[in-house]
């Protein structure tokens, strides 16, 4: 539209379009395929032949073939009108690894049957297509596609078109559809990455275990006049042969702090020191929880506070993948802490 077109009219021109135009006249766009060039060439050929020696056979073969080309041309229109695509991707993936797009393809046309038609779209910059081999009137069904993320963080979907080949092959025609999407892709973890002795990743920043309140075994120790009677291990008493008392460890030396030193936004071209940095983030993080550590995880003051369980190993990933993202970070501000932290 002209920049001098009143705003109201740039802003609802799409609208105005479609209820004005057909869509075929202006969300189409055609290309000649090799094979469709070929019988371009074969059609000038007969066409000069036909001229040159006033053959009727020959008029009669290049009628056939101009109409077998405005058949085909029309032919395509119907393979992709009327098709209506839905998308089920996950919500969360891993970036790097493989995972499954699924597509619901619905032929609303009432008579006419559609085939070899294709899908694709970009993920990020990674090209993502389907396939539908084929759709009678009415009918509909759902296809699977495999896809990855190239990189972490929050990735759209993007410019999906629907094309076909078909009947011939002559013309590649496809139309481009909106369907707004997005997936989170989590950073990978890989235990290769750190030591599985959690002392050993640590190294000498890993705290010295004290007797406290905890679920962990701490010791055993002799009976001191004033202690709980609760607190007796009876068989460990038994096998010694005097009073024997079972410690825990202390719950709050068991804390780890990670901290990302890490700038935001993320920037525009993928940092590979960077995206390594956050990688062992996630893999430090996954193996202290195993270990039963409760596990903080921070950048730039915000994060996600101490603790444990599976539950919050996702929460950690998740904040590890948009901590940095331009438009939605994840995460909140921490209040400081003590624990020994491993600086990244």
């Amino acid at each position: 539209m002209n920049s001098s077109a009143p705003l109201w009219l740039i802003r609802f021109w799409p609208a105005i379009r479609r209820l004005i135009f057909p869509e075929w006249l202006f969300n189409r766009r055609v290309r000649t395929t090799r094979p469709g060039y070929v019988f371009l060439f074969l059609i000038i050929a007969v066409s000069g032949a036909a001229f040159n020696t006033g053959n009727n056979l020959l008029y009669l073969v290049l009628a056939m073939m101009l109409a077998a080309l405005l058949s085909s041309f029309m032919a395509s229109e119907y393979m992709i009108a009327q098709i209506h695509v839905t998308r089920d991707p996950p919500e969360l993936v891993t970036a790097g690894l493989t995972f499954r797009v699924s597509y619901q393809f619905r032929n609303d046309k009432n008579l006419i049957p559609s085939f070899n038609v294709r899908l694709s779209e970009l993920l990020g910059e990674t090209k993502v297509t389907a396939v539908m081999a084929y759709a009678a009137a009415g009918q509909e069904f759902m296809v699977k596609s495999s896809a990855i993320a190239e990189r972490r963080g929050r990735i759209k979907f993007h410019d999906l078109n629907i094309s076909t080949t078909a009947p011939f092959g002559w013309f590649h025609k496809s139309k481009r559809v909106p369907l707004a999407g997005e997936i989170i892709a989590l950073p990978r973890t890989d235990p290769r990455e750190v030591d599985r002795d959690l002392a050993s990743a640590l190294g000498e920043e890993r705290p010295r275990r004290k007797p406290g309140h905890g679920d962990q075994l701490f010791g055993f120790r002799k009976y001191v006049r004033g202690d709980p009677v609760k607190g007796i291990h009876w068989k460990t008493s038994a096998r010694s042969g005097e009073l024997m008392v079972l410690e825990r460890e202390a719950e709050e030396e068991r804390k780890l702090r990670i901290e990302l030193k890490l700038s935001t936004p993320n920037p525009p071209v993928p940092d590979p020191l960077r995206e390594a940095a956050v990688r062992r983030a996630a893999s430090l993080a996954e193996a202290a929880l195993n270990e039963g550590w409760q596990v903080r995880v921070e950048a730039n003051g915000k994060g996600l506070d101490f603790g444990h369980g599976p539950g919050h190993l996702h929460n950690i990933l998740v904040f590890l993948a948009l901590f940095d993202d331009p438009d939605k970070p994840f995460g909140r501000v921490l209040p400081p802490s003590e624990a020994p932290a491993i600086i990244l």
